[in-house]
Order: C-alpha cells, then sequence, then structure tokens
C-alpha cells in the first residue's frame, strides 16, 4: 500500500494547490501547509510507511479519511456556486477522489 499512500498524498497536494491559487486570485491569504489535521494526516501516512509495512489492514483507515475528505468537498462545493471560478474545479477534484475510493473498495490496483 506504500505507493498507494503516496500517490494519495501527491494527489491532495496536487488538488490544494490548484484551490490556494483561486483562492490567491480571490485576495485570500492561503497557509501553503494547509490545516492542522491535514498537516497531521501526511505526518501520520509518512511515518507508518517508513516504519511499518502497508498492508492491506491499513486499507479502510484510509478509505474512511478520504471519505472525510470527500465531506469537506461537499460542504465547500454547496458553500459555493455554479458562476464561481472554483466550483468547476472542486467538482472535478471530488469526482476523481470518489473514483479513486471506488477503486479501492473495490480492490483495483493503483
Amino acid at each position: 500500500l506504500a505507493p498507494l499512500f503516496a500517490e494519495m498524498i501527491a494527489i491532495h497536494g496536487k488538488d490544494a494547490d490548484a484551490i490556494s491559487e483561486h483562492l490567491k486570485r480571490l485576495g485570500t491569504d492561503t497557509d501553503d501547509r494547509g490545516s492542522l489535521m491535514g498537516t497531521f494526516d501526511r505526518t501520520v501516512m509518512k511515518i507508518s510507511s517508513l516504519f511499518t509495512k502497508l498492508d492491506e489492514k491499513f486499507l479502510p483507515s484510509l478509505i474512511d479519511g478520504e471519505k472525510q475528505v470527500l465531506d469537506h468537498y461537499d460542504r465547500a462545493i454547496n458553500a459555493s456556486s455554479p458562476g464561481n471560478a472554483e466550483y468547476p474545479v472542486l467538482v472535478k477534484q471530488r469526482e476523481a477522489l470518489r473514483a479513486k475510493v471506488a477503486d479501492m473498495r473495490a480492490g483495483k490496483p493503483t
């Protein structure tokens, strides 16, 4: 599962950068480190991959974490509107993450 963990970290980093660019265009200050919880999750994933064998027993926890991220996307999309520049970006990112979670549930390789 180490490659999957690394892939998810990269996906979230890329997605956060894209949203950050939209927020900066709106004049909002952004914190490149993300939220405290996001930083904690990334740190735990990196440390776990160094010291433990990431096998299938970690997959349910990873899926649960990604479902929480999907909930955050839903709230952000509901707070936005289709006319806003960030809206299609959020929707596209959410749908890509939903597909990734579905693949994880189905046991499909990355």
